[in-house]
């Protein structure tokens, strides 16, 4: 009987322990995956209602294949201040600025007006995309009361 007990009882009751608790494993996985699948219809139920915040997110960042709409946005904001800039955009830079986010380092030569240029600067502060103002150089320019600058600009690319 205690031969009995050890070699067919023992193993068959270890058995049922081992595959009960993997029977409880994939319970639980059914579970957390039926569960995300609850959620995921329930965004796309309400994908519509969320689209178009997500397109306004989408266009907080320049994109890095086609900056394009980003180098129009700069010009037409420094046609609109009234100063003449050349703008040099190097996509190649892609550095790891803003906590870790890849972006594109501009480097925009300005020539105006002092006020034209604190209105440019204070418009790229509030403009459509994620960007900072890194650093300013200003240097009397030799046209009487115009002023040289030079904005190292950082924009979040996707």
């Amino acid at each position: 009987a205690l031969i009995l007990i050890v070699f067919l009882i023992y193993p068959a009751l270890i058995d049922i322990k081992n595959i009960s608790q993997k029977i409880l494993l994939d319970k639980r996985k059914i579970i957390s995956i039926s569960e995300q699948n609850r959620e995921l219809d329930n965004f796309k139920k309400k994908y519509n209602n969320y689209s178009y915040n997500l397109e306004k997110v989408n266009k907080l960042f320049v994109d890095s294949k086609n900056p394009v709409d980003f180098i129009k946005f700069l010009e037409k904001t420094a046609n609109d201040s009234g100063i003449s800039t050349d703008i040099k955009l190097d996509i190649s830079l892609l550095d790891k600025g803003f906590n870790n986010w890849a972006v594109a380092v501009s480097n925009i030569s300005a020539t105006g007006e002092f006020l034209n240029i604190l209105k440019f600067s204070e418009k790229l502060d509030t403009s459509p995309y994620l960007m900072r103002i890194k650093n300013i150089t200003i240097k009397k320019s030799s046209q009487e009361s115009m002023v040289d600058i030079n904005f190292l600009v950082e924009a979040i690319t996707k």
